[in-house]
């Protein structure tokens, strides 16, 4: 359950609801009904958490772990809206908001893969 991730993740920073809500910007109970799943949390928000967290939105959704195949295939995702250019890509024919995409995907990666 989402509610019961984001209270691990604000417990194991040895944070208060009112600690949490400040950083995301809500009202501490706002982060109590999401932690007792009286209201879901929006997407933004969601993002926010991960960030916050640097957990991916996988876990924090479906508590699955972010995997080497999800790496895989959000890469060939990513790659694929890249302009192809001769030479290679240089970063800075890579447009910003890509590689603030691919920054925090690489962030979100569990340390063992």
């Amino acid at each position: 359950m989402v509610g019961e991730r984001i209270s691990l993740l604000r417990r194991s920073r040895n944070m208060t609801q009112k600690d949490l809500a400040q950083l995301l910007s809500v009202s501490p109970s706002a982060i109590g009904m999401y932690e007792q799943g009286r209201r879901q949390p929006s997407a933004e928000l969601i993002v926010g958490i991960c960030d916050a967290f640097s957990v991916s939105t996988q876990w924090l959704l479906t508590g699955q772990p972010y995997t080497r195949k999800d790496l895989k295939e959000d890469l060939s995702t990513i790659l694929h809206v890249l302009p192809i250019q001769e030479p290679p890509v240089q970063e800075a024919a890579i447009p910003p908001d890509l590689l603030e995409q691919l920054d925090r995907l690489l962030k979100s990666l569990p340390p063992n893969i």
